[in-house]
């Protein structure tokens, strides 16, 4: 059974444009507006966010010079980038700040729901550019992680992470998240875990054992528990 397994994986709220452009043509200002708590003034060396902070508005620099440093590592190294007036911080993807910001000058910045700034940047090229090179830098970072931690997991707990993965797909292709689709195959898998064939079956036949992946009465490979196999992935 282990080995027929192994072969069905192996083988198989929101503005206008109007209000958007109004907000964007807003005058920078020089000192921050008494009763709006949208704009701050930040002394020299003091801090906007940090890097691992929760990420909830960004930010556009109205006066002033501010130094973002983004978090890094032995595959990513550290990067520092200027901001000028004008220029927005804080943007990306994930739901924690990746970088740090701290005012390199005396600093006034205004802040921006998510959803304005989505709006700004439809009505602004240059912002949505700005905001693709903050989410490919995340992306970036967050990848390396991702093969880092993958490194030290073993072929089998690579294999149930990546069946998590399909899941997901199933569920937002509207499909039977247990089911493996066919069109997943042995070619596939061991380039992608960079493994032999003999190491992915015996990663198949852990899984089988431990009643995380099974076949059901059409031999399609299933899997069996999602809850478990979270937590073999972890363990």
């Amino acid at each position: 059974m282990t080995g027929k397994i192994a072969e069905k994986i192996a083988t198989p709220e929101v503005t206008s444009h109007g209000t958007a452009l109004k907000l964007l043509q807003k005058p920078l200002v020089s000192e921050p507006v008494a009763g709006n708590d949208r704009v701050r003034a930040l002394k020299v060396g003091e801090t906007l966010f940090r890097s691992g902070q929760s990420r909830t508005d960004v930010y556009r620099i109205e006066t002033g010079l501010m130094m973002v440093s983004s978090i890094g590592d032995e595959s990513t190294p550290r990067s520092f980038d200027l901001a000028e007036p004008g220029d927005f911080v804080g943007l990306g993807f994930i739901e924690h700040h990746s970088s740090s910001a701290y005012a390199m000058t005396g600093c006034v910045v205004r802040s921006y729901s998510p959803s304005e700034f989505a709006q700004l940047a439809d009505c602004d090229p240059a912002l949505r550019e700005q905001e693709a090179a903050a989410i490919a830098r995340e992306f970036n970072v967050r990848k390396a992680k991702c093969l880092e931690e993958a490194s030290r997991k073993t072929t089998a707990q690579r294999l149930a992470g990546y069946l998590l993965v399909v899941a997901r797909m199933n569920t937002m292709d509207g499909r039977e998240p247990s089911i493996v689709p066919d069109t997943i195959n042995c070619g596939f898998l061991t380039s992608l875990f960079d493994v032999s064939l003999e190491d992915l079956v015996a990663a198949t036949k852990e899984l089988h054992q431990a009643q995380l992946l099974e076949l059901d009465d059409q031999e399609r490979a299933v899997i069996a528990d999602f809850e478990h196999l979270e937590e073999f992935i972890s363990a």
